[in-house]
Protein backbone atom coordinates (compact mmCIF):
# COMPACT_ATOMS: atom_id res chain seq x y z
CA UNK A 1 0.00 0.00 0.00
CA UNK A 2 1.50 3.50 -1.17
CA UNK A 3 0.06 6.99 0.58
CA UNK A 4 1.24 10.29 -0.02
CA UNK A 5 3.15 12.19 2.00
CA UNK A 6 3.49 16.29 1.16
CA UNK A 7 7.12 17.05 0.35
CA UNK A 8 6.67 21.07 1.01
CA UNK A 9 7.87 22.92 4.38
CA UNK A 10 7.29 20.75 7.24
CA UNK A 11 7.82 17.66 5.35
CA UNK A 12 6.79 14.44 6.06
CA UNK A 13 3.28 15.16 6.71
CA UNK A 14 0.44 13.15 5.38
CA UNK A 15 -1.56 14.66 2.87
CA UNK A 16 -5.55 14.32 3.01
CA UNK A 17 -5.55 12.09 0.23
CA UNK A 18 -2.71 9.75 1.89
CA UNK A 19 -4.81 10.20 5.11
CA UNK A 20 -8.09 8.68 3.59
CA UNK A 21 -5.86 5.51 1.58
CA UNK A 22 -4.39 4.80 5.30
CA UNK A 23 -7.82 4.73 6.56
CA UNK A 24 -9.13 2.40 3.94
CA UNK A 25 -6.23 0.10 4.69
CA UNK A 26 -6.86 -0.03 8.05
CA UNK A 27 -10.35 -1.19 7.65
CA UNK A 28 -9.39 -3.14 4.63
CA UNK A 29 -10.62 -7.18 5.17
CA UNK A 30 -7.49 -9.75 4.76
CA UNK A 31 -7.41 -11.22 1.42
CA UNK A 32 -7.89 -15.19 0.91
CA UNK A 33 -4.43 -15.79 2.03
CA UNK A 34 -3.40 -15.85 5.45
CA UNK A 35 -0.35 -13.58 6.15
CA UNK A 36 1.34 -13.46 9.02
CA UNK A 37 -0.10 -12.05 12.08
CA UNK A 38 3.36 -10.72 12.90
CA UNK A 39 3.27 -8.41 10.07
CA UNK A 40 -0.02 -6.29 8.41
CA UNK A 41 -2.53 -7.16 11.10
CA UNK A 42 -0.22 -6.01 14.32
CA UNK A 43 0.36 -2.38 12.57
CA UNK A 44 -2.89 -2.00 12.19
CA UNK A 45 -3.72 -2.68 15.95
CA UNK A 46 -1.19 -0.21 16.24
CA UNK A 47 -3.14 2.33 14.65
CA UNK A 48 -6.96 1.25 15.26
CA UNK A 49 -7.61 3.30 18.43
CA UNK A 50 -10.07 2.30 21.25
CA UNK A 51 -13.27 4.38 18.95
CA UNK A 52 -13.12 1.89 16.70
CA UNK A 53 -13.07 -1.12 18.38
CA UNK A 54 -15.61 -3.25 16.90
CA UNK A 55 -14.08 -2.63 13.27
CA UNK A 56 -10.94 -3.49 15.19
CA UNK A 57 -13.40 -6.81 16.64
CA UNK A 58 -14.27 -8.16 12.79
CA UNK A 59 -10.90 -7.35 11.84
CA UNK A 60 -9.83 -9.90 14.05
CA UNK A 61 -12.87 -11.98 13.30
CA UNK A 62 -12.16 -12.24 9.40
CA UNK A 63 -8.44 -13.34 9.93
CA UNK A 64 -9.66 -16.07 11.94
CA UNK A 65 -11.99 -17.01 9.69
CA UNK A 66 -9.44 -17.12 7.33
CA UNK A 67 -7.29 -19.30 9.20
CA UNK A 68 -9.33 -21.45 10.25
CA UNK A 69 -10.19 -22.27 6.66
CA UNK A 70 -6.21 -22.72 5.72
CA UNK A 71 -5.83 -25.15 8.73
CA UNK A 72 -8.55 -27.17 7.14
CA UNK A 73 -6.93 -27.14 4.04
CA UNK A 74 -3.38 -27.87 5.87
CA UNK A 75 -5.60 -31.00 7.68
CA UNK A 76 -6.91 -31.99 3.97
CA UNK A 77 -3.71 -32.57 2.53
CA UNK A 78 -1.91 -34.33 5.61
CA UNK A 79 -4.84 -36.33 5.37
CA UNK A 80 -4.74 -37.12 1.58
CA UNK A 81 -0.59 -37.82 2.38
CA UNK A 82 -1.45 -40.47 4.51
CA UNK A 83 -3.93 -42.45 2.46
CA UNK A 84 -1.44 -41.96 -0.51
CA UNK A 85 0.53 -44.70 1.42
CA UNK A 86 3.95 -43.09 -0.26
CA UNK A 87 6.96 -42.08 2.10
CA UNK A 88 6.50 -38.20 2.28
CA UNK A 89 8.46 -37.76 5.86
CA UNK A 90 9.81 -34.10 4.80
CA UNK A 91 6.67 -33.07 3.12
CA UNK A 92 4.63 -34.33 6.55
CA UNK A 93 7.10 -32.54 8.38
CA UNK A 94 6.56 -28.96 6.53
CA UNK A 95 2.51 -29.51 7.01
CA UNK A 96 2.97 -30.55 10.64
CA UNK A 97 5.19 -27.18 10.93
CA UNK A 98 2.28 -24.88 9.18
CA UNK A 99 -0.36 -26.36 10.91
CA UNK A 100 1.13 -25.31 14.36
CA UNK A 101 1.80 -22.23 13.09
CA UNK A 102 -1.52 -21.44 12.31
CA UNK A 103 -2.55 -22.86 15.60
CA UNK A 104 -0.33 -20.40 17.34
CA UNK A 105 -1.62 -17.57 15.49
CA UNK A 106 -5.52 -18.59 16.03
CA UNK A 107 -4.48 -18.51 19.91
CA UNK A 108 -3.08 -15.30 19.67
CA UNK A 109 -5.97 -14.12 18.03
CA UNK A 110 -8.37 -15.09 20.62
CA UNK A 111 -6.03 -13.63 22.95
CA UNK A 112 -6.56 -10.41 21.10
CA UNK A 113 -10.33 -10.45 21.45
CA UNK A 114 -10.53 -11.28 24.27
CA UNK A 115 -8.49 -8.24 25.88
CA UNK A 116 -10.12 -6.61 23.30
CA UNK A 117 -13.75 -7.74 25.02
CA UNK A 118 -12.09 -7.10 28.22
CA UNK A 119 -12.00 -3.32 28.06
CA UNK A 120 -15.74 -3.24 26.75
CA UNK A 121 -16.96 -3.94 30.65
CA UNK A 122 -17.79 -0.63 31.64
CA UNK A 123 -16.39 0.49 35.39
CA UNK A 124 -18.08 -0.25 38.36
CA UNK A 125 -20.88 1.96 39.93
CA UNK A 126 -19.42 4.74 42.34
CA UNK A 127 -20.57 4.25 45.67
CA UNK A 128 -23.38 5.99 47.66
CA UNK A 129 -20.87 8.24 48.51
CA UNK A 130 -19.80 8.74 45.40
CA UNK A 131 -16.44 7.72 45.81
CA UNK A 132 -15.05 4.48 44.06
CA UNK A 133 -14.24 1.45 46.64
CA UNK A 134 -10.94 1.41 47.23
CA UNK A 135 -9.09 -1.99 45.33
CA UNK A 136 -7.28 -3.84 47.82
CA UNK A 137 -3.90 -4.66 48.21
CA UNK A 138 -2.72 -8.87 48.02
CA UNK A 139 0.73 -9.45 48.35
Amino acid sequence: MRFEVSTKPGEGQITASGRQSFDDWLLLPPNEDPRPLRDELSVKLLFLTEPRRNETLALIRSQRTLYLQHLARLTKRRSLLEDGGQDMFVTNLLLLQADMRVRTDLAWLELVEHELLKREKPPPPPTSSGARPAKSRSR
